[in-house]
């Protein structure tokens, strides 16, 4: 017998679990702790093992239209100098491409689908707890209402409240680098900067700090979104940071790294930020127990500046739909963990030679920009997760 199966949290893990489970057959009820709402700043860049999940999720046409998907990277310095241009060596196929999207954008082509499959999603429903028996496992939520069915999975981000059940005694680990996610309409770009970027992504190196910036959808008029990480020795205080003025963060953060010209003008002119620092999770000891899973960033938080967090999401997603399709949960389960971690750990571990969020420390440009400063990969470049294969 199929199981029913709770998902906690509606993010790009969560819905595409919900996606996937209903394609096989599997009832699944999703519940989000927030209502929608649209948020312009946040942006993915996907690699093409998670733009090859959508496909198999069935909502690559939509991700297409809503995406970008150039074929070169320039690499600056802050002065700006450029020091680098790549070729991507992007596949024919949009299927086996590396896209850039909004986060929103992901959200509201998988909400769609979900919606349009009859998965039901209820919003407004903070998770506070499970309780299991041999049978059964019942959600407990703020507004007092619960849910039982056979399997819970939460899918509920970095700060995942069904982790901290899992093993209360976990903690986050620290990154020491931050993120500045932007958005801004190219029509307020400086044109120097303008100019570079048709069919090009655009990254720009200064002390301790990056700027990355593309196209993200071509449709909309906030049509270009940036990141930045940096490196921080110490976690800094959330009323210096995440509540920080939005004008007062922008300045801050062109003063603190010496952004200047055109650059600053960008960061200047950008509708909005948003700032988060970086945890992962870092040892935890299975990613299931009993009747209860994570994935995602709820199970191994993914450093984003791996590019792989989205990617990674997805991949779960689908993997273990699969699994729970062919199999009973204890061996599903165990089946996802071990054929996943080696890759996840692989991912982490090309920070240790490559994490741009040193900016130029990280580099030596004297001699130029090489491919081989980008590190040498353990994983499969590749890899691709088929629904129920």
């Amino acid at each position: 017998m199929k199981p029913n199966v709770s998902i906690i949290g509606a993010g790009v893990g969560g819905l595409a679990l919900g996606i996937a489970l209903k394609k096989l057959d599997i009832h699944a009820e999703i519940f989000e702790t927030w209502p929608p709402e649209r948020v312009e700043e946040s942006s993915f860049g996907m690699n093409s093992s998670g733009v090859y999940a959508l496909k198999e999720l069935g909502v690559l046409k939509k991700i297409q239209n809503a995406s970008y998907s150039a074929d070169y990277l320039k690499a600056f310095t802050f002065d700006p100098i450029e020091v680098g241009r790549l070729n991507l060596f992007q596949s024919e196929k949009y299927e086996e491409r590396a896209i850039f999207i909004k986060r929103a954008d992901l959200i509201e082509i998988l909400t769609e689908e979900a919606t349009n499959l009859n998965v039901p999603i209820h919003y407004n429903k903070q998770f506070l707890a499970y309780e299991e028996t041999d049978d059964t496992v019942t959600a407990l939520f703020k507004d007092g209402t619960t849910h039982k069915s056979d399997l819970l999975i939460g899918a509920d981000g970095v700060h995942s409240p069904v982790r901290k059940q899992m093993y209360p005694n976990h903690r986050l680990k620290f990154e020491h680098s931050f993120g500045l996610y932007g958005v801004i309409s190219s029509k307020d770009i400086p044109e120097s900067i303008l100019s570079q970027m048709e069919n090009t992504e655009l990254v720009y190196f200064g002390q301790g700090t990056n700027i990355f910036l593309t196209y993200s959808n071509r449709q909309s008029e906030l049509d270009v979104n940036w990141q930045s990480t940096g490196y921080v020795e110490r976690k800094l205080p959330v009323n210096a940071f995440e509540l920080r003025d939005q004008e007062d963060l922008k300045q801050d953060f062109i003063q603190n790294y010496n952004i200047q010209g055109d650059l600053a003008e960008f960061v200047t002119r950008s509708h909005g930020i948003i700032p988060k620092q970086v945890f992962t999770v870092d040892g935890l000891i299975s990613w299931s127990k009993n009747r209860v899973a994570v994935i995602g960033d709820a199970a191994h938080g993914i450093n984003p500046n791996t590019g792989y967090g989205s990617s990674i999401a997805l991949e779960d997603a689908v993997y273990l739909a699969s699994l729970l399709n062919k199999h009973g949960h204890e061996d599903a389960f165990y089946y996802y963990e071990t054929d996943r971690k080696d890759r996840v750990d692989a991912i982490m571990a090309t920070l240790e030679s490559f994490n741009v969020s040193y900016g130029l420390e990280m580099f030596d440009f004297r001699n130029g920009f090489d491919i081989g400063m980008l590190g040498e990969s353990q994983f499969d470049p590749n890899y691709q997760v088929k629904l129920n294969e």
